[in-house]
């Protein structure tokens, strides 16, 4: 169903720009490393009330032996907000349960020693974000495949969590977009150009499983941004 074209929320679109190129996977983070967090730093004296329960979604996750680093991430995000503390442990709770769902999927798609990609923190922040900002899970689990390899996968699901929020990504046009990137020599620094191209069918009322199938057809015969570019608006003068 349509839902019309939506500008993606400013915050959303920089944590992807400005997400890092991790190559290894760090070890620092327990819950002991939290715990002289909230009782050193200044910006967190509002929530050293709520440490106890803070803490022990850090202990959860680490039983869990999910990465420290990410939910670290969230406390200083939800602290630099100004998260109410009451609110606080109710984020956390959150991303817990997204990391267990966005791990299963890893581990589903890549196997089960995904952990040992040297992706794998990247891939995990990657779906986290985009089960949060909507993307459906059947849509997370196209683009994780062998086929596609994790270094593609945390490459071109921003891309398509954009693509979502302008129009809704049908499954099966998406699943076959998805192999069609994946056979593609297209650099993945190019997967960004897919937002404003669908961006554009979507202004020019081309439903998004044709848009898909256009890109997609056109990938698979060895063509790339232009092409597609072209087509689209060929099809756009109709």
């Amino acid at each position: 169903m349509k839902q019309g074209i939506r500008s993606a929320p400013l915050g959303i679109v920089c944590f992807f720009l400005l997400l890092p190129l991790v190559s290894v996977f760090p070890q620092g983070i327990t819950p002991d490393t939290i715990q002289t967090w909230l009782q050193s730093e200044p910006i967190a004296m509002p929530y050293r009330e709520v440490a106890p329960s803070i803490l022990q979604e850090f202990n959860s996750a680490s039983a869990e032996r999910l990465p420290l680093e990410l939910l670290f991430d969230k406390l200083k995000e939800g602290v630099a907000k100004k998260v109410p503390p009451a609110r606080l442990k109710a984020v956390l709770e959150g991303e817990v349960s997204r990391l267990l769902k966005v791990r299963k999927i890893l581990q589903d798609g890549f196997g089960k020693e995904v952990e040992r990609d040297p992706f794998f923190l990247q891939g995990m922040k990657v779906g986290s974000l985009a089960l949060l900002s909507g993307f459906p899970e059947e849509g997370l689990k196209l683009v994780c495949s062998p086929q596609i390899g994790m270094e593609k996968m945390v490459s071109l699901v921003p891309p398509l969590v954009e693509m979502h929020r302008i129009d809704s990504l049908p499954l099966q046009p998406l699943a076959y977009f998805v192999q069609a990137v994946s056979a593609s020599t297209i650099p993945s620094a190019q997967y960004g150009s897919f937002v404003s191209l669908y961006l554009k069918a979507s202004a020019s009322r081309i439903p998004p499983a044709e848009t898909l199938r256009i890109m997609g057809d056109i990938l698979k015969t060895g063509g790339g941004i232009l092409q597609i570019e072209r087509e689209l608006a060929r099809r756009t003068r109709r």
